[in-house]
Parts: C-alpha cells; sequence; structure tokens
C-alpha cells in the first residue's frame, strides 16, 4: 500500500505511479490511497501507459486527472486483463476516460467495480472508456458519468465483446449513442445485467444500451425506464444475491463492515448505567457508511453486579455491496 501519491505533470503524456510498461506488466496487490495524478494523454494512478498488462487485487482512491486515455486506475492498455480492482476516486479526462481504464484495445474486466464521477469527452465509461475486443464481466459502478458521444454508465464504446453479469447506478449524461450501461456495441451480447440512473443524451440514447445489434440484450434492464423487470432466471447459487433492497448484487464483490461496541466496567455505586466507550471499526472501506451509532442492551439501565451487553446499531452503508455487521461489547459491574 502507497499512501498520498501525488503526481502533478499536466503536460506530460503516459503519467501514473509506472508511466510507460514497453514489456508485460504485472501488478498484484498494490493499494494507491488518497493523493492525486494529473498528466495529459495515457494517465492512470497505478500505470500510464502499457502495451501488455496483467493487473488483479489492485486499487486506488485518489483523484485522476488527465487528457485522452484517461483511468483511475490504468490510462491505457493494449493488451492485458484486469481482474479484482476498483477505483473509488474522481476521473476527469478527455475522449476515452474511464473510471477504471482509459482505453483497453484487447483484453477483459472481471470481478472489479468504481465508485466515483467520471468526466469525459467521446467515448466516456464507468469502468472503461473505450474498448475494442474483450469482455466486461461481475463488475459494477456507482458513480454518476458525464461525456460526449458514446458514453456509457459501464462502457463507453465497445466494438466487439461480451457484457455479463454487471451493473450501474449512476446518472450518465452525453450525446448521441448515450446508455446507462453501454454507449455503443457493435457486436456482442449484454446479459443478465441492468442499470438504475438516469440517462440523458441525442439520436441513439437508450436505458441500456444507446446502441447495439439487434436480439443482443439478454436478461437485462434499465430500472429507470420503468419497464418489466425479471431478475428470477439469473444464479443466485453463484454469481449474484439479492440485497436488502431486493436488487440484485455481486457475490464474489461483497465486502463487509464490522463494527464492534467497546466493553466498558465499573465499580458498584448503586447508580444506573447509561452510556459507551465508543466503538471500533474494522473493513476494508468506510467511506459509505451514513447514519449514527446508538446503543443499547441490557448494559442501558444496569445496577447491580453482573455483566451486560452493549449493543450498537443505527449505521448503515449506502453501497449495497457493503454489508454491516455488529458485534455486542459487555459491561463488567463488580
Amino acid at each position: 500500500v502507497v499512501a498520498q501519491v501525488t503526481i502533478n505533470r499536466p503536460a506530460t503524456p503516459n503519467v501514473g505511479m509506472f508511466g510507460t510498461a514497453d514489456q508485460l506488466a504485472e501488478s498484484r496487490h498494490v493499494g494507491l490511497i488518497g493523493g492525486s495524478v494529473v498528466g495529459a494523454a495515457g494517465t492512470g494512478s497505478l500505470l500510464g501507459t502499457a502495451v501488455s498488462a496483467t493487473i488483479s487485487d489492485s486499487y486506488n482512491t485518489g483523484s485522476v486527472k488527465g487528457n485522452a486515455g484517461t483511468g483511475g486506475l490504468v490510462g491505457v492498455i493494449t493488451t492485458g486483463e484486469i481482474s479484482n480492482s476498483y477505483n473509488t476516486g474522481p476521473v476527469t479526462g478527455n475522449a476515452g476516460t474511464g473510471g477504471l481504464v482509459g482505453v483497453f484495445t484487447t483484453g477483459s474486466i472481471s470481478n472489479s467495480y468504481s465508485t466515483n464521477t467520471v468526466v469525459g469527452d467521446a467515448g466516456t465509461g464507468g469502468l472503461v472508456g473505450v474498448i475494442t475486443t474483450g469482455n466486461l464481466s461481475a463488475s459494477y459502478t456507482t458513480g454518476d458519468v458525464a461525456g460526449a458521444a458514446g458514453t456509457g454508465g459501464l462502457a463507453g464504446v465497445m466494438t466487439t465483446g461480451n457484457v455479463s453479469d454487471v451493473y450501474t447506478m449512476g446518472n450518465v449524461v452525453g450525446a448521441a449513442g448515450t446508455g446507462g450501461l453501454v454507449g455503443g456495441l457493435t457486436t456482442g451480447f449484454i446479459r443478465n445485467s441492468f442499470a438504475t440512473g438516469t440517462v440523458v443524451g441525442a439520436a441513439g440514447t437508450g436505458g441500456l444500451a444507446g446502441t447495439s445489434a439487434a436480439n443482443s440484450i439478454i436478461s437485462s434492464f434499465a430500472v429507470s425506464t420503468g419497464g418489466a423487470i425479471d431478475f428470477s432466471s439469473w444464479n443466485y447459487s453463484n454469481v449474484w444475491t439479492l440485497s436488502a433492497s431486493g436488487m440484485p448484487v455481486l457475490n464474489a464483490l461483497m465486502k463487509k463492515v464490522t463494527i464492534t461496541a467497546l466493553s466498558d466496567s465499573k465499580t458498584y455505586d448503586g447508580l444506573a448505567y447509561f452510556g459507551n466507550r465508543g466503538a471500533s471499526y474494522a473493513g476494508v472501506d468506510l467511506t459509505y457508511l451514513t447514519g449514527t451509532l446508538v446503543y443499547g442492551g441490557l448494559s442501558q439501565g444496569a445496577i447491580n453486579a453482573g455483566t451486560y451487553a452493549i449493543t450498537a446499531s443505527g449505521v448503515t452503508s449506502t453501497n449495497a455491496q457493503y454489508s454491516v455487521a455488529y458485534v455486542n461489547g459487555s459491561l463488567t459491574i463488580a
């Protein structure tokens, strides 16, 4: 994990913690926390431009700003794969801007996500801006996306590839060929996927896809359009699970935040106990927590010697992929 990486080279192309990789580049278990990366074309927090790259279990939480081919994690990849990776920082670029990857010529993205705003131009996507040949699977985005022609909540422009088991929840604003999920898909299908945000564009704008081949959308739904929605045929054994809201979320990307009420003790004094010592938080990301902790249990109002539970509640997650679990503390009166 590297904290507060700050790079400010607005006139320099291929900017990132690693600027360019001419041969095979592999990145595993690399985390960038906070900071900001600013460059020109081909800018990413972790990697600017790579001829060939395999990236897994890597992430970025800082902001990224560049020109064409800008991505939250990687700017431009010619050939490669990205899996189990994410970006939670805002991304700003030009044509071919994506929340995770800007431009991807040949490859695939799986089990990955982006949750912040993405702002670009033509070919802008919440996860990937432009992908020529490749597949997108088991991934999601929740941030708003703004671009021009060929803008999508997940992918801006896909030439050849399949999209399966993905979803988007942010609003999308573009121009011609704008979609809640994919701006334009020339050859391939969209299967078992959904989009919930509003979509604003020009000609060829759709709740799921701006433009796509006939019969290429299979068991997929744009919630904002108000049409019939039926998730019943989806794979709930391995891929999906239903969240508390009734919407599907991805099993592989579920994350857990545990809130533990801290234990307390006092000497018997005949007075009722009302209070707490706070709580500890354990989890990969606390960004999505909302609400105020409320403490309860038999500890509240306890007078006599003994051990009593201190419970905590009241905090929930704004991201359905993050579950909140509580662990009781104890009050001991002796």
